[in-house]
Formats: C-alpha cells, sequence, structure tokens
C-alpha cells in the first residue's frame, strides 16, 4: 500500500520519514508491506477523495429542512 503524506515537517525533516515508517511498523503486521511518499496538496486531494466516498456510499443520511 502507497501512503501519501503531505506537510513540512515531512518534507524537510530529515529524520521524520524513517521515524514515521519505524512507528508504523510497530502498529501493523510485519507482513504488512507499505510506502510512505510525498503528496503535494494532500490536503485537497483528500477531501476530493472523502467526498466521493460519501457521495458514493449507500448509506447517505437524507434530511429534510424545515423553513
Amino acid at each position: 500500500i502507497t501512503i501519501g503524506i503531505d506537510g513540512s515537517l515531512y518534507r524537510y525533516h530529515p529524520h521524520f520519514k524513517d521515524n514515521m515508517e519505524d512507528c508504523i511498523e510497530t502498529l501493523v503486521n510485519k507482513d504488512f508491506q507499505f510506502t510512505l511518499t510525498l503528496s503535494d496538496d494532500g490536503s485537497g486531494k483528500g477531501a476530493a477523495m472523502v467526498a466521493c466516498v460519501a457521495d458514493a456510499s449507500p448509506y447517505k443520511e437524507t434530511r429534510v429542512h424545515d423553513e
């Protein structure tokens, strides 16, 4: 799995990527393969992806607003 990360800390800190990889490895099964990669405009792309998934969800909540 590829995990996209955005942000100055990830981009510029010399050890942050290695520290994150070490931390993730303690949380997942040792056979789990992952790659961290820099993603420009990650928050904008993430918001668009969440909106798409929510729009396609069969569990959407319908609300009627009284005026």
